[in-house]
């Protein structure tokens, strides 16, 4: 803060604007060392206890807090990180004064703060303790309270957003501010926002790293530059329609079917099975992203990846698609489509029957591959 000096013998003025710049510069790591939680997480031989529960009836009458929370809270904090950017970084900040831009950062950080004791009062006030407990089996009727939401909207605070606070602190504050603005966003989106909207959101990155998947199938079964032998490039060739009628599926039920419309904000799922959803696509994404890596281990006869451990990723593929498509097929479609009526659900049910049709023949000939491969069979050294 050089700049702030008048003369080479420092004046009282100055020693003022260094502390209020020492201040200043510190904000960011007081904010992450607040107390975000009125009960700290009590633990019982290693286990998370829940140390208050949260009746429906409770949350129903705290729902105008959550109204508050996404609609005047969220968007003031963003504001104020935004204009202390600018303040800091902006392209104006060097048409005024170093004492004046040090006066309106301490100004913008004064209403931050503020803005976040309120945040931080709101959720203490909806989420009064530790929520981390086993998903509920039978909470369809919270609809907007499921504990699936109400755990994630804790954390999206007092973890996420104070991990990102600490983060702005610690690092260049210009490049954090997009970390830190993502945490706000993820406060929106689960105190306002679809209970699927992570899951559409998953499902789109899946699409991207399918596409991704095929490029290197396609690759390999190119015949002129495959460093492959044979056998490794046909089954590579039965790979390729497994992970094109995947993406084709996961393309169609985030633009067709639960991007169509606006979302509901809630579902006739439990809380256990909208995280069981995601378990599931992500053990999809675990075998699809698989089939091309684990090529060389088997031209090398790796014991890791042997044909006969793909065909058993395979099978295993199939009842993670089947147990995704019963979720989707009694839960999602209604929830997305009943707008359109019965004709386009009935549509939607037709092209999911000629869908897992081809998925399951593809699926079966690649498992046909693998196991017409000899499990001794390599061309290792």
């Amino acid at each position: 803060m050089d700049a702030l000096e008048d003369t080479e013998e420092p004046t009282l003025e100055t020693h003022r604007l260094r502390n209020q710049a020492d201040f200043a510069a510190k904000f960011f790591g007081r904010l992450a060392e607040y107390k975000y939680r009125l009960h700290e997480t009590v633990l019982v031989d290693g286990r998370l206890v829940i140390t208050d529960d949260l009746p429906i009836e409770r949350l129903r009458r705290k729902k105008y807090l959550l109204t508050e929370l996404h609609s005047t809270l969220i968007p003031l904090l963003r504001n104020h990180i935004i204009s202390l950017w600018q303040a800091l970084w902006g392209p104006n900040r060097l048409q005024i004064g170093p004492a004046s831009t040090l006066k309106l950062v301490i100004e913008i950080q004064q209403k931050l703060e503020l803005t976040l004791d309120r945040i931080i009062c709101v959720i203490n006030d909806i989420i009064p303790s530790n929520i981390y407990g086993t998903e509920n089996t039978d909470d369809q009727h919270f609809k907007e309270f499921k504990r699936y939401r109400i755990v994630r909207l804790d954390n999206s605070i007092r973890q996420e957003l104070k991990d990102a606070l600490a983060d702005h602190q610690a690092r260049a504050q210009a490049q954090s501010v997009v970390h830190l603005l993502r945490s706000i966003e993820s406060v929106v989106k689960w105190s306002s926002e679809s209970e699927l909207h992570e899951i559409v959101d998953d499902w789109k990155s899946k699409i991207e790293e399918m596409s991704t998947e095929v490029d290197g199938l396609l690759h390999v079964v190119d015949a002129k530059n495959s460093p492959y032998p044979r056998p490794i490039i046909e089954l590579a060739h039965t790979f390729i329609p497994v992970v094109k009628l995947a993406k084709i599926f996961f393309h169609k039920m985030t633009t067709d079917v639960m991007a169509k419309r606006k979302l509901p904000l809630s579902t006739d799922m439990s809380s256990e099975q909208l995280g069981k959803l995601g378990e599931y696509v992500g053990d999809i994404r675990d075998v699809l992203s698989g089939l091309h890596s684990c090529l060389p281990s088997i031209a090398g006869h790796a014991h890791h990846s042997s044909p006969g451990t793909i065909s058993d990723e395979l099978t295993g593929l199939l009842t993670h698609f089947q147990q995704c498509l019963v979720l989707v097929d009694i839960y999602i479609i209604p929830s997305c489509t009943d707008i359109n009526g019965c004709s386009a659900r009935n549509s939607l049910k037709t092209w999911l029957v000629t869908w897992i049709t081809l998925f399951y023949q593809s699926t079966h000939n690649a498992i046909q591959a693998c196991n017409s491969i000899p499990e001794d069979w390599g061309f290792a050294p």
